[in-house]
């Protein structure tokens, strides 16, 4: 990646900009792949782009595969330690407790790829750059995914009718 150096001012009104615009779609990705790193995650991608005097990537997709690449890099020195991961804050499509437990139901890579697609609104392409994933793999995860949730939350809509009718009758 090229780099151009500019004054602090500068930098910082354009970072500002850049997370205005990407900086929920950052997060969502992070929420995706963990939950409980995601803010450290995206914290310390955007520290370490500022301290070398960079300028937001001009894709997005190099800063969530940093971000990505970062939360590996987290878990490589943190203890695992089993938690119930909070609930995210996003106003994206997929909101709320039931959407939450159905994408942890998924693989984390499966996972990402329906985040970003789904809430963040990036392209099959766009994703394969940001997962170092071909656009195939991720088109037909992508797929399989859909229809993984799909039957899942038929099931539960058939679970809760059931129990309706039990208490009912």
């Amino acid at each position: 990646m090229r780099t151009r150096r500019v004054r602090a001012s500068q930098l910082r009104d354009a970072w500002r900009r850049h997370y205005a615009e990407h900086g929920s779609a950052m997060l969502a990705f992070a929420r995706a792949l963990a939950p409980d790193l995601a803010e450290d995650a995206l914290h310390d991608v955007i520290a370490h782009e500022v301290s070398k005097g960079r300028l937001p990537a001009e894709r997005v997709e190099y800063l969530l595969r940093a971000i990505r690449n970062r939360i590996i890099a987290i878990r490589r020195r943190r203890p695992a330690v089993a938690s119930v991961p909070p609930s995210p804050a996003s106003g994206g499509t997929l909101a709320g407790e039931d959407a939450r437990l159905l994408l942890s139901m998924l693989e984390e890579t499966d996972r990402a790829i329906v985040v970003l697609r789904v809430q963040c609104g990036l392209s099959f392409p766009q994703i394969g750059v940001a997962l170092g994933t071909p656009v195939g793999t991720v088109s037909s995860r992508y797929t399989r995914a859909i229809e993984s949730l799909r039957v899942r939350f038929s099931e539960e809509g058939r679970s809760d009718e059931r129990s309706n009718r039990v208490a009912v009758a």
